[in-house]
């Protein structure tokens, strides 16, 4: 941070924010709204599984109920688990939100690895630069390694925020049920219990699920930027910052055509070959730092939200 603001003053912190709030603005409304409608759909799914299951057995002139009812019971236990659903509507939500949004992360990306040499002066600019140079495909370079990363990003995020919200309860439980001893614990136990976890539980539990899971896929995320920053001008100017060694790869790569590494696998050989393991985990702490704030206000603001809506608009809905 103390070179960027030697080198680029205090405004080169903020580099590609206006695309950075719009990718997020749309990015988490598409987010959440998948993901509450995936959990349903998988709560609907597991009861008609079961209701279907119990059916086919109890069916006296079927013989080939118990051979139905089998997977219809297993995909029932599946998708009643909690943890499985959260997993799965985190994937879903993520792989949508990514693939609708994404020319926002790419414009994002871009806009802050630039330095003295500007290639992109506005958003309007910078998309009618890109579709000059690379057409269409150019909004979505990269994307294989976003859409591979977030799948079990936001699966483990939301899989591990349900799972950490899981034992919160239980500690909360466990605790009032030690406080029943005597009637004085049990009011001051709840009640601190109440005030401190308020809200300061879903940012914990948030801001933890940012950390295991940003650290889990972060090799994806350093190969999905390095893979938006190829191309056209853009390449030749910021390259070299962003990564020393692809900035000389075009001749160690393919000489021939002067191209990088342009699929996920490759960029993440090149990247061990020429850097070392180690690099593929680049950046690690400043995105952990970004991730856990970042994902403990989200779901901070997500839990309090529902909770708004079942409190007060619900009531409302069910009196029209």
């Amino acid at each position: 941070m103390a070179m960027i603001v030697r080198e680029e003053g205090v405004r080169g912190l903020w580099k590609g924010n206006m695309a950075a709030e719009y990718l997020y603005l749309t990015y988490s409304g598409i987010q959440f709204l998948v993901y509450q409608q995936t959990r349903v759909l998988l709560k609907k799914t597991s009861e008609i599984s079961a209701q279907t299951a119990s059916a086919a057995t109890s069916a006296p002139t079927s013989q080939t109920g118990p051979i139905v009812a089998a997977p219809l019971h297993a995909v029932s236990a599946f998708t009643s688990s909690s943890a499985v659903q959260s997993w799965i509507s985190g994937a879903n939500a993520g792989i949508i939100a990514t693939a609708s949004t994404y020319p926002f992360d790419l414009l994002r990306t871009r806009f802050a690895v630039q330095r003295d040499v500007k290639v992109y002066t506005s958003i309007v600019q910078a998309c009618r630069h890109i579709y000059r140079a690379d057409g269409l495909t150019g909004f979505y370079r990269g994307m294989s390694p976003a859409l591979i990363q977030v799948v079990p990003y936001m699966g483990i995020m939301f899989a591990s925020y349900d799972t950490l919200k899981h034992l919160s309860a239980w500690f909360k439980h466990k605790a009032n049920v030690e406080s029943s001893q005597s009637e004085a614990k049990q009011k001051e136990g709840a009640k601190n219990i109440s005030q401190v976890l308020l809200g300061l539980e879903d940012l914990i539990c948030g801001g933890l699920s940012g950390i295991i899971s940003k650290t889990s896929v972060y090799p994806l995320d350093m190969v999905r930027k390095r893979l938006q920053i190829h191309g056209s001008e853009q390449q030749k100017v910021t390259l070299n910052i962003y990564s020393p060694s692809l900035s000389t790869a075009t001749k160690e790569f393919n000489p021939s055509n002067n191209k990088l590494p342009t699929t996920v696998w490759r960029c993440i050989v090149h990247i061990a070959r020429t850097e070392g393991y180690l690099a593929l985990y680049k950046g690690l702490l400043p995105g952990l730092v970004k991730a856990a704030p970042s994902s403990a206000v989200t779901f901070l603001v997500f839990s309090q939200a529902g909770t708004f809506v079942e409190k007060y608009l619900r009531p409302l809905q069910r009196q029209d």
